[in-house]
């Protein structure tokens, strides 16, 4: 491997702060991969090499190619008018506009706009809103029918309604690709409640609550996984 680009690697590890072992981490690779990308004894492959470029935040050339090849490809790009741009390098031609990127290579053309991801955005939304608004629609709707058809049944149907919030917090949860914003502890005194109506059995059922704080240990460190892994995948 051209010891330039082993060197680039390791000036942009340090420059985002990671040390090999971070890297590796992220990468889902070990950390003697690394080690060995940066002393120009391996290559990382294809995918490796999409990953890092959307982890520096800049374009695959820009993380393959030396600087005098960038200089050449950056020569062919020409100014359609004040927003749109159109390059023209050895991997095909590629269209930016203020809006929309067209990329059109050998096998395939390719449009990117940021309007595809707010629409998959509004469209999840929307999806979780709406089966929000079913669930609270039959939560309150079974808290009726067991508190007026069945005896005792207002002893018992509170459970529907305090279902809710927990049921709308797993959608928001799954939204946000966020562990922490499920309402775990709001499920932890439904279950503790009904364990202790139905069977009468308050002690040592107790103990679930200590599992609150479990919980949150747990999430915090997913969610920066998660979070850490929706950058890594995103288009740069």
């Amino acid at each position: 491997m051209n010891i330039k680009f082993a060197e680039r690697l390791t000036e942009l590890r340090k420059k985002k702060g990671l040390s090999q072992e971070q890297l590796a981490e992220i990468l889902g690779v070990s950390r003697q991969a690394v080690s060995k990308w940066e002393r120009a004894e391996a290559t990382p492959d294809l995918d490796n090499l999409i990953l890092l470029s959307r982890l520096y935040e800049i374009s695959l050339d820009e993380l393959v190619k030396e600087e005098s090849e960038r200089k050449e490809d950056s020569s062919n790009a020409q100014i359609l008018d004040d927003k749109d741009e159109i390059r023209i390098s050895s991997e095909g031609i590629e269209i930016k506009s203020s809006d929309e990127v067209v990329k059109i290579t050998s096998d395939q053309i390719k449009i990117e706009t940021q309007d595809k991801k707010k629409e998959r955005h509004k469209a999840s939304t929307k999806i979780g809103n709406l089966i929000s608004v079913i669930y609270l629609f039959l939560a309150f709707l079974g808290f009726l029918l067991m508190g007026f058809l069945l005896e005792n049944g207002w002893y018992y149907s509170w459970a529907f309604l305090v279902s809710v919030p927990v049921v709308m917090s797993f959608f928001t949860a799954l939204e946000k690709k966020k562990v922490s914003d499920f309402c775990y502890p709001v499920l932890i005194v439904i279950i503790y409640c009904l364990v202790g109506v139905l069977s009468n059995i308050w002690h040592p059922t107790w103990v679930i609550f200590l599992t609150i704080p479990l919980f949150y240990i747990i999430s915090s460190p997913l969610d920066e996984y998660l979070l850490k892994k929706n950058e890594k995948l995103s288009n740069y």
